[in-house]
């Protein structure tokens, strides 16, 4: 268990530098560090052919063989003057697919380290030469060709920073938004309001994307509707003088969640976490933000629109922003195949974030409690604050000290239509709690009778807020 608060923080980068610090001082791995990226509405995408064949050599001539492709000349809005060469090892193949390694290496220098490749298309981005070193394997005959697809770059403006980290078997991406989308689909993504911190889970990584785009990392999670990839995010006002509380845990799984003081007494949170699993299955990557992708960016910065526009933590809400990795019953087999479940209703409204397979947690917004679609599993709805003014109903009855009530995950098992749950795990390390007669931020020991455990509090937005009482409390 660890904890570290960091004060007087300026706008997204700078949080996104710290949250950065923290992970790696608690044993998370830097895939990406803080790189620069370029804008998502300002890129000048490359002017290249649909397609580019080139004849593979008869059967007789692959032992080895070489076959050199040549892209031709690209037009550029500003030139890259680079030359890259891409050098392609096929280790077996037929008429469908291709499965070897490639190397890189640009202006003619050292070749990159081995790079694993599956499919039967290769992306280009630049002016690049091919030098296809193939080993023999495959069902080609002669007069068969590949087919090389070039893919636009990315040119423009940078207008925010890349974080890539991963412990275990989490991978977690981040990028920070500074006057700019962040995702394909964004609400209020003006210049004024399009500043924040986004994040999206996948189940690897890639330095160098197909799209260019930072979230397009392999397995991310993605909208049922349209397939796009989606996440979640937090607001982050460009001029603020900020308070950014840090939690990380590994006992018994890792979890990192971070606490953005906004405004005095205003909280936005994100985290991610390795599942505390019931049972053994694939997956396990479960993370939540106080917003999701589309709905990251504030109609206003006014604190009552902050706190109107969010979710409970962990929590369900008709926008979900809660998803979890979990390859269980046919779900993966769907067309289009389904890894990741999301805490909202089966819509096909963007904002709601609906990845194709529905997860259900013990904490909710409100208006979720009287919706139809609301999973019959146990939950804390009734227990919750009511109202701005209601306590809520989870506080020792002796000592009027809140209760530690865990997190559990449901997710809906196939077929759909019967409706029927199953509990996977819980998020391990955080719980829902009563911030009645506790101080946000502040150290408690909650449970009773004494027990030497602390927690560290934090309402959902704002105590005595919409949210009434309803609070998290972090394990240390």
């Amino acid at each position: 268990m660890a904890f570290q608060m960091y004060e007087n923080l300026g706008g997204p980068n700078d949080v996104l530098g710290k949250m950065r610090d923290f992970a790696q001082a608690n044993g998370w791995v830097i895939l990406e560090n803080l790189t620069d990226d370029y804008s998502l509405v300002d890129g000048t995408p490359v002017n290249i052919p649909a397609k580019i064949n080139a004849p593979v050599p008869s059967p007789s001539n692959r032992s080895p063989g070489y076959l050199l492709v040549m892209t031709p000349d690209l037009s550029y809005t500003n030139p890259v003057e680079a030359k890259w060469e891409i050098r392609i090892t096929v280790s077996s193949s037929n008429d469908y697919f291709l499965d070897g390694k490639f190397q890189w290496r640009k202006d003619g220098g050292a070749w990159s380290p081995d790079i694993d490749i599956s499919g039967d298309v290769i992306m280009l981005s630049d002016n690049v030469s091919f030098t296809f070193n193939y080993s023999g394997a495959g069902k080609f005959t002669a007069g068969d060709s590949w087919t090389i697809v070039a893919t636009p770059a990315i040119t423009g403006n940078i207008d925010g920073k890349r974080l890539s980290i991963k412990k275990g078997d989490v991978i977690a991406n981040f990028r920070s938004a500074n006057s700019k989308p962040i995702f394909q689909t964004q609400l209020n993504a003006t210049a004024s309001n399009a500043f924040g911190i986004g994040l999206v889970c996948s189940t690897n990584y890639s330095s160098t994307p197909i799209s260019g785009y930072w979230f397009d990392q392999p397995n991310a999670t993605k909208l049922k509707s349209t397939q796009e990839v989606i996440g979640v995010g937090i607001p982050v006002k460009p001029t603020g003088n900020y308070r950014l509380y840090c939690n990380a845990i590994s006992d018994p799984s890792d979890l990192l969640i971070f606490s953005l003081e906004l405004e005095p007494g205003y909280f936005q949170h994100l985290a991610v976490a390795s599942t505390n699993k019931v049972g053994a299955w694939n997956g396990g990557t479960v993370y939540s933000g106080s917003r999701n992708s589309v709905r990251m960016f504030p109609g206003s910065w006014n604190v009552s629109i902050l706190e109107s526009e969010s979710n409970h933590l962990f929590g369900m809400s008709k926008y979900s922003s809660t998803f979890l990795r979990v390859d269980i019953d046919a779900a993966p087999l769907r067309m289009p195949g389904v890894l990741w479940a999301s805490a909202g209703p089966d819509t096909a409204d963007a904002q709601a974030c609906y990845t194709g397979k529905m997860l259900a947690l013990g904490v909710m917004n409100n208006d979720c409690l009287t919706a139809s679609w609301l999973p019959k599993v146990p939950h804390y709805g009734y227990l919750q604050s009511q109202n701005a003014d209601d306590s809520g109903r989870n506080t020792n009855t002796l000592n009027c000290i809140s209760v530690n009530l865990p997190m559990a995950l449901y997710v809906m098992r196939d077929p759909d239509s019967l409706r029927n749950f199953s509990q996977v795990g819980y998020v391990p390390g955080v719980y829902a709690i009563s911030l009645y007669n506790i101080a946000p931020g502040q150290l408690y020991e909650i449970s009773y009778p004494q027990s030497g455990n602390l927690h560290q509090v934090f309402p959902h937005v704002h105590r005595k807020g919409i949210f009434g009482y309803d609070g998290i409390s972090v394990k240390q």
